[in-house]
């Protein structure tokens, strides 16, 4: 009798969860097909069937979306776009193809200040032209000239450093007491610098006269009339099509811009109005209709995970205060030799022998010294085989060093010792997420589930987990597919044909260059491109890496997904994938590295053209010289730079991305003997080795005084 009740539990179960699996997936068809109170009726009545159950946990990532999208999308309706700009919208095509615009001085929102304020801020448009364009500006009385006025200007053309301009000048304005002219005439930025075109002057604006300004912009030419008469005809000085503004006419009567325009502007603005209606809808129904109380979840406790508590020791010290030990471990990454410094300083009554290999230990961690910290760490297990801090140091070092077995084995070991310990439970689950062991990963949170020990920590994981199978979960998503890539998208089949084809040309030149990809490697790269930054955000914040809010975009590590969104400028977009997707492929290819070669790696390949010949294929990144050769340029020595760890790699991001690129520039594009040291890290990461003693073997055998004259000298010749 109780074999044949065992066995009635064992098939119930499973065929429970199978329901609850079914019955997620004909709510999610409903979603699919827009029924959207289908789609979220039949998802509350699953919590309802399932009550209690610990499976639930398993699929609440998914369970949760498809409850939120569909009581939302139930009630939202798309704007016009007219209704999210500050002018008027007279007409766009989803192409961008037939954009015109209208602006007064009372609608000018949609504009940006990149200079000044008030009478003399000078504003820029958001959108970027894919073709030609015009630009007008009218009114009743040409703005007069004096001390505190800015020149007439309409500016074209422009990008990050780059520009031109048509200064309509001045027919007379008193400066200090004298009586001045001032000419129409062309300016050009180059290098974020603006000089007047001498050979390009005609007759200035005449204050109080009505005016009506236009500049048309063609692929090769630059057309500039003044009330209907030829004022200027030039080429233009780059394939550039940019971006327009204007400064200095107060007052004026309206703007017009006209052209084809990339959409990528008002394509953000209707995510924006999206993504906002989401935020605020979802924390309505969170608030209004919450989860049952059953579900609701508890952290595991016991301080942020991986992470040691100073109170926390092998052995007492009566001298030495948690205090004291938490100060020391605070030391940053590139300050670890004044710890260890200060270490030595305490004598044997303050720190007995095992205390202080423990301390060694985690200094050595903290300053990532990983195959150091694992001596020492072992030595302290060895010692003291109950101290379970040790075990997890050791777990966390073992899957740093590539060595997953035991890590996996120690997490296990700590994890069964205690099953109530939820903090072991949590940290077992990061090691298995991190070590790729997805079986194992979903195998353990159902352990948990079943124990009634999910906690906020195996729910956030579980979340992560979701988002790598299933990515952004978008209503409509379109999909492209290559040999190596799966590009998604809510943009368009256009873009994503665009990124796919610009990414498998570049990761045959990455692995011609840098090594071939890992024979293991079958899975496919996924690469999500949305329309806008808003959905990017709120992406890239629920998927636990908030630090990247303010980005272009990324290669997500734990997702290993390369997440981009969609600038206003669509060739900026495309050289984001390319530089996000050297990523990717280092991630997938090799071990730990610095981060200067991540990023000098990005940047040398970032704008390379590679429809040229391998040895005309690498161009000069023009927006790295001002930081490398103004006046106030001051390179950090190599010695110390090509040891900075993340942390000080970002201090000064401006400096150390320039920087970066300019030695992998140094190092790629010299003699053998140069890209040799590049080599040498490249394949010590592959070992299994930290990327400090990768750098360490390097350079162990460089002369670093006379490889940075070399390197001073290369930057400055480098030219655009």
């Amino acid at each position: 009798m109780l074999a044949a009740c065992l066995l009635a539990v064992a098939l119930s179960a499973p065929q429970d969860e199978a329901g609850f699996v079914a019955g997620l997936a004909e709510a999610r068809v409903a979603f699919e097909k827009r029924d959207w109170k289908k789609a979220e009726g039949a998802a509350r009545a699953l919590l309802t069937e399932h009550e209690r159950r610990p499976y639930v946990w398993l699929h609440l990532p998914e369970l949760v979306d498809l409850l939120e999208s569909s009581s939302f999308f139930a009630s939202y309706v798309e704007p016009e776009p007219r209704t999210l700009i500050s002018g008027e919208l007279i007409s766009y095509s989803k192409s961008g193809a037939n954009l015109k615009l209208r602006y007064t001085p009372k609608t000018l929102g949609d504009f940006q200040v990149v200079g000044g304020e008030g009478d003399t801020a000078i504003r820029l448009h958001p959108v970027v032209f894919a073709g030609a364009y015009t630009v007008e500006i009218k009114g009743p009385s040409y703005p007069s000239g004096g001390d505190d006025k800015l020149v007439p200007t309409l500016l074209y053309g422009m990008e990050e450093r780059a520009g031109q301009a048509v200064a309509f000048g001045f027919s007379e304005f008193r400066s200090k007491g004298r009586l001045l002219y001032a000419p129409a005439t062309l300016r050009i930025r180059e290098d974020g610098e603006w000089r007047d075109d001498d050979s390009q002057q005609a007759e200035p604006g005449v204050g109080g006269e009505p005016f009506d300004l236009k500049v048309k912009v063609e692929d090769t030419r630059i057309t500039v009339t003044s009330n209907g008469k030829p004022l200027f005809t030039s080429k233009k000085k780059s394939n550039v099509l940019g971006q327009i503004g204007f400064a200095g006419f107060t007052p004026f009567g309206e703007l017009l811009i006209s052209g084809r325009a990339q959409p990528g502007w008002l394509q953000g603005k209707l995510d924006e109005h999206l993504q906002t209606a989401w935020e605020r809808h979802a924390s309505k129904l969170r608030r209004e209709s919450p989860l049952p109380e059953w579900l609701a979840l508890k952290p595991a406790g016991g301080g942020k995970m991986l992470e040691f508590d100073p109170r926390e020791l092998p052995m007492p010290s009566a001298k030495l205060s948690p205090k004291k030990i938490a100060e020391l471990l605070e030391t940053k990454p590139g300050q670890i030799r004044k710890a260890f410094e200060a270490l030595e300083k305490l004598g044997a009554d303050e720190v007995p022998d095992g205390l202080r290999t423990w301390l060694t230990a985690l200094l050595h961690y903290r300053g990532r010294h990983l195959e150091d910290a694992l001596v020492a760490c072992e030595q302290v297990s060895t010692e003291f085989p109950d101290f379970v801090a040790a075990k997890r140091l050791r777990a966390r070092l073992y899957l740093r060093l590539g060595k997953d077995e035991q890590a996996l084995a120690i997490g296990r070991e700590v994890c069964a010792a205690d099953p109530e310990d939820d903090r072991a439970a949590a940290e077992l689950a990061e090691l298995q997420f991190s070590g790729a062991r997805y079986d194992d990963f979903v195998a353990h949170l159902r352990a948990r589930a079943e124990l009634g020990r999910f906690t906020t920590e195996l729910d956030e994981l579980n979340s992560l987990f979701s988002r790598a199978k299933n990515g952004p979960g978008w209503q409509k998503p379109i999909e492209v597919k290559t040999a190596h890539y799966v590009v998604a998208s809510d943009i368009d089949r256009k873009t994503c044909v665009e990124a796919a084809e610009m990414l498998e040309n570049s990761l045959a030149r990455f692995q011609a260059r840098l090594g071939a990809l890992p024979k293991e490697r079958t899975e496919p790269f996924r690469v999500y491109l949305f329309s806008g930054f808003a959905g990017y955000r709120r992406y890239v914040r629920d998927a636990l890496d908030a630090g990247a809010e303010n980005t272009a975009g990324m290669y997500h590590f734990a997702l290993e997904q390369l997440l981009i969104w969609n600038l206003p400028d669509h060739e900026q977009m495309l050289r984001t994938v390319r530089h996000e997707g050297l990523h990717q492929f280092m991630a997938k290819s090799f071990g730990e590295l610095p981060r200067w070669v991540h990023e000098g790696l990005a940047e040398f390949y970032e704008n390379a053209e590679f429809t040229r010949g391998p040895s005309r294929e690498i161009v000069t990144h023009p927006e790295h010289l001002p930081s490398l050769q103004g006046e106030e340029a001051k390179l950090v020595p190599l010695a110390e730079f090509v040891r900075y760890d993340p942390e000080d790699f970002m201090r000064d991001a401006e400096l150390h991305y320039a920087e970066a690129w300019a030695f992998v520039h140094f190092l790629m594009t010299g003699p053998p003997a140069r890209k040799a040291i590049l080599d040498s890290l490249l394949a010590s990461s592959r070992t299994g080795i930290g990327w400090e003693e990768s750098v360490e073997r390097a350079f162990e055998s460089v002369d670093v005084a006379a490889l940075e004259r070399e390197f001073v000298a290369h930057v400055a010749a480098l030219k655009e």
